[in-house]
């Protein structure tokens, strides 16, 4: 989160010799800028998706433009580009919104673009083959609403939403309905724009009005949750940033979660949820600054707070292993036996008291301090209020 520059553009300064995530100061009110929302249909030809139309409307949803082409159009492909060609024109100087445009409509929009754009005039943002966002002629910002708020349009719309709803669709067979009753694919199209226009003004007018933060100049959910908290909990300058060197090197410690199968049988007793899980740990004590790398191997890890490099050896009839390891063909795992590895020190202190041996190669320790507390219990009410 806190290394990403390409997503994140998080502001820095220097402290003694560490250098520090700042807290954010400005208000972010609504952009000048025009917004546009935007949907594409395809059907599939030859076994590849065909874009077949598109449909846009304003920030105010008095403008809607639907355009889509025949079932008989002489050649589809140079139809769409035509159309495309039609919005580049229309969405100048404008931040242009696709529901779900990194995984797939982002992908058709680049072919079509690069065919009636100059390759200079095209530039886009991919990280983990998908794409965040995609710039044209330097005035035109084209992003995803999904990255932003990740759930279908039909659940989006059920939530935010008074007016428009995502209507019932037999995506099966689009290629019948565009050959027999096209109407109602410019109809989807008009209603699938409209229906995000009304669930992006929504949410962004809640955080304007409660946080001052405008989600047009956010580019995912990540990067508008950590501006939240810059801005609204953030009271000193206390998150250490690592280097891009340091940062890969700790990276070696985050193993993710482990999933469980377990077939729900239970007699004469009662069984309970657990929710929100990794919020809850983000209340207790994180690494703040680093104090000190030490090869001293007298470590008493009872009272250490950090990092460290280890070899540790499993007991003997351990039923189920709880330390993690990275191994290259089976990815995770939670093996038995002898290793080498880092780890962070309170998933060392919980494997010593199953009786792991821990022997310390290195230690790197930090100082430790609870500062997400304000930010998961707010928004942990708010979620208790509502489904």
């Amino acid at each position: 989160l806190f290394t990403n520059n390409i997503i994140f553009n998080t502001k820095i300064f220097q402290m003694n010799q560490y250098q520090y995530i700042e807290k954010s100061n400005k208000k972010q009110y609504l952009s000048n800028s025009k917004i546009i929302y935007a949907d594409i249909e395809t059907v599939f030809i030859n076994n590849i998706h065909q874009p077949i139309g598109i449909g846009y409307s304003n920030l105010t949803g008095t403008i809607s433009n639907v355009y889509l082409l025949t079932y008989n159009s002489e050649n589809i492909k140079d139809g769409f580009l035509k159309i495309i060609t039609q919005f580049i024109i229309d969405s100048q100087n404008s931040t242009v919104y696709f529901h779900n445009l990194s995984s797939f409509d982002g992908f058709l929009l680049l072919k079509s673009l690069y065919s009636v754009l100059p390759l200079k005039k095209i530039t886009f943002i991919e990280k983990n083959n998908m794409i965040y966002q995609i710039t044209l002629n330097e005035s035109t910002v084209i992003k995803d609403s999904f990255l932003l708020f990740p759930a279908s349009l039909s659940k989006l719309t059920n939530q935010t939403n008074k007016f428009y709803t995502k209507i019932k669709f037999d995506y099966e067979n689009m290629k019948t309905i565009w050959v027999n009753r096209p109407i109602m694919i410019r109809l989807l199209l008009k209603n699938d724009v409209l229906c995000l226009h009304e669930s992006i003004v929504t949410l962004n007018n809640i955080l304007l009005t409660f946080f001052k933060i405008d989600i047009n100049k956010k580019i995912s959910l990540s990067s508008l949750s950590f501006e939240l908290y810059r801005e609204r909990f953030y009271k000193t300058s206390l998150i250490h940033k690592n280097t891009k060197k340091k940062d890969r090197f700790f990276r070696q410690s985050y193993f993710g979660g482990v999933p469980n199968l377990y077939k729900p049988i239970l007699k004469d007793g009662y069984y309970y949820d657990i929710n929100n899980l990794y919020p809850t740990v983000m209340c207790y004590d994180m690494p703040l600054t680093p104090i000190r790398t030490t090869k001293n191997k007298n470590i008493n890890l009872v009272n250490f707070f950090g990092f460290l490099e280890v070899r540790i050896i499993t007991p003997k009839h351990i039923f189920i292993p709880c330390l993690p390891k990275k191994d290259n063909i089976k990815g995770t795992i939670n093996p038995t036996g002898t290793w080498q590895c880092l780890y962070f020190s309170e998933e060392l202190k919980i494997a010593a008291s199953l009786g792991y041996k821990i022997h310390i190669i290195k230690s790197y320790s930090y100082k430790r301090g609870k500062i997400f507390n304000n930010y998961i219990n707010f928004f942990y009410k708010i979620r208790t209020l509502y489904s």
